[in-house]
């Protein structure tokens, strides 16, 4: 299935306000990690985005050397198994209440971000930022902080 994309100017500001929630089409989940991995080929800041209750399994949010640019997204309650967000900059996301079991986030901007209530287990932030984070009632069994800030 293909699915065209309108293009973005790498300099315009890309806000979305409509959670992609649980409800959402198998097809609508697909359009939107489309559009999000167009967005991060052209650079566009991605500021402040919704995904509450989302299911984003598996997502990649980098693409050919860049990575998104997330900060304030917000992502409580939403489902980032096994996702790649290596390099993000997620500078003051929130995170409460999910599961990003098996997240890979290594050497991504997490300065500010809240985790609280959130399942890390088996997630990589290795060499990520974490200063001023909070992981409240977090379970990290098997997470690797490794060289973190």
């Amino acid at each position: 299935m293909e699915h065209e994309l309108e293009t973005i100017q790498p300099t315009e500001r890309v806000e979305h306000d409509k959670p992609l929630d649980g409800d959402s089409t198998m097809e609508q989940k697909i359009e939107l990690g489309l559009r999000l991995l167009e967005l991060v080929r052209q650079g566009a800041p991605l500021v402040g985005l919704q995904f509450r209750q989302a299911n984003l399994t598996s997502v990649e949010l980098k693409a050919q050397g860049a990575s998104a640019e997330l900060r304030g997204a917000n992502f409580s309650g939403a489902d980032l198994h096994r996702a790649n967000l290596a390099g993000c900059d997620f500078t003051g996301a929130r995170f409460e209440g999910c599961r990003l079991t098996g997240a890979n986030l290594p050497l991504t901007n997490l300065q500010g971000v809240v985790f609280d209530g959130s399942n890390l287990n088996l997630t990589s932030f290795y060499g990520a930022d974490l200063r001023d984070a909070s992981l409240q009632e977090c379970s990290a069994e098997g997470t690797d902080f490794t060289d973190c800030r």
